[in-house]
């Protein structure tokens, strides 16, 4: 009975740390880093929201501090990075200082495809949500700045 459980498992995983996808053997400093929010499936008022409130570049700086924090940002590098942000959703201010927690989340969601030189080495998805509200928290700029660090901290641990 156990030797025909074993032979309907699923398939090993591919090597997984904090969630995200590691690449296997592949080692290297990263040398670019670009963060695109001018493509679909944003819309126009989503990509408006993430220039109005700079995500983008704080998405990448938190990247860039993470990896040059831990030696694997070299403006050098043979490694780059490419995040497509692909989702974003955040609450007004009046929902998120009245309902909190009891609304949706802020959510944002990215892409993150791995390059060496011309050739694709990994892609994966990273996404952070958020249901912090009430009076601390009601600005939606602090609050999808906060995301946008957290994402950019994800998306450099994925290496």
């Amino acid at each position: 009975m156990v030797a025909l459980l074993a032979c309907r498992s699923e398939p090993i995983p591919a090597p997984v740390e904090h969630g995200l996808p590691v690449l296997a053997g592949e080692r290297g400093a990263v040398g670019r880093l670009v963060v695109l929010v001018d493509s679909p499936p944003l819309s126009g008022a989503q990509q408006a929201l993430l220039r109005r409130h700079d995500a983008a570049p704080v998405l990448r700086q938190s990247a860039l501090d993470w990896l040059d924090a831990r030696g694997r940002f070299a403006p050098d590098g043979e490694l780059s990075l490419h995040v497509h942000i692909r989702f974003v959703r955040l609450r007004s201010e009046l929902v998120a200082l009245l309902f909190g927690r009891a609304s949706r989340a802020d959510r944002l969601e990215a892409t993150i495809t791995v390059k060496r030189g011309d050739r694709r080495l990994a892609d994966f998805p990273v996404r952070v949500a958020s249901s912090l509200g009430g009076r601390a928290w009601k600005d939606p700029e602090e609050r999808l700045q906060r995301m946008a660090r957290v994402l950019g901290r994800r998306v450099a641990e994925g290496l």
